[in-house]
């Protein structure tokens, strides 16, 4: 074979073995880039999954720490009735003790002036 047909030939295999290496480095990099596009796709989707746990768990928190303080207030109110009731019927005690204590008073005093009283009728003795 002539010289020239053989750098010719020569010639057309370099040029497509630079065509399929270019080739090759444009498919290679186009697959990088998809799977970097997959990669990231997969990671986003695993972050917003992990914000969307989070949020519930703050949500589950939040709601549990709105219920205790609403039992704490039940409690707090039902200690207050408690404590009112309480009162109440201490100033009933105090009350009733005063009414007893002073019919006892009117009584002895009645007793040594010479009034007895016996249910509603009152009869006055001499003394």
């Amino acid at each position: 074979m002539p010289r020239p047909k053989l750098q010719a030939k020569a010639q057309v295999l370099s040029e497509r073995e630079s065509f399929v290496n270019d080739l090759w480095v444009k498919l290679h990099d186009q697959a990088h880039e998809h799977g970097m596009q997959v990669a990231d796709q997969q990671h986003e989707q695993a972050m917003a999954q992990q914000e969307h746990q989070q949020g519930m768990e703050q949500q589950g928190a939040q709601q549990e720490h709105e219920q205790g303080l609403e039992e704490q207030g039940q409690e707090h109110e039902a200690g207050m009735a408690e404590q009112q009731q309480q009162a109440a019927l201490e100033q009933q005690c105090r009350s009733a003790t005063r009414t007893f204590t002073g019919i006892i008073y009117a009584r002895r005093r009645n007793t040594t002036r010479g009034i007895v009283t016996r249910g509603t009728s009152t009869k006055y003795s001499r003394v």
